[in-house]
């Protein structure tokens, strides 16, 4: 997990320094998209080991998941998305709590090993 978030936060350094220009905030509350957002960095290591044509089905079932426990479509996902790449100031302080939150739900784990 820990290699995940490291990779993980170097795509996300790569898009704030490829971004310029402010743009408006996502219109989901703040802690819905931390909520979101870290559903994502969950599943998308869940399916980092996957390989083949099961990837992309995989992807599907867990993004869809994601998208019905959190009551959004697919289109709202990619726009609050969109208007993160926009706003890199905005998204590298919301990425600050994602991954604050996907260590804390990764202790108990750490703890055992």
């Amino acid at each position: 997990m820990k290699k995940f978030n490291f990779f993980s936060l170097l795509y996300l350094i790569n898009i704030l320094i490829g971004c310029q220009g402010v743009a408006p905030e996502p219109t989901l509350q703040r802690e819905k998209l931390i909520d979101i957002l870290v559903d994502v960095h969950i599943a998308e290591a869940a399916i980092a080991n996957v390989y083949g044509s099961g990837r992309d089905s995989l992807a599907e079932v867990y993004y869809n998941q994601i998208y019905n426990i959190h009551r959004i479509d697919s289109t709202t996902f990619q726009e609050q998305i969109t208007r993160l790449r926009k706003n890199p100031a905005y998204m590298k302080d919301l990425y600050e709590d994602v991954l604050t939150e996907v260590n804390r739900l990764d202790a108990p784990k750490n703890k055992k090993e």
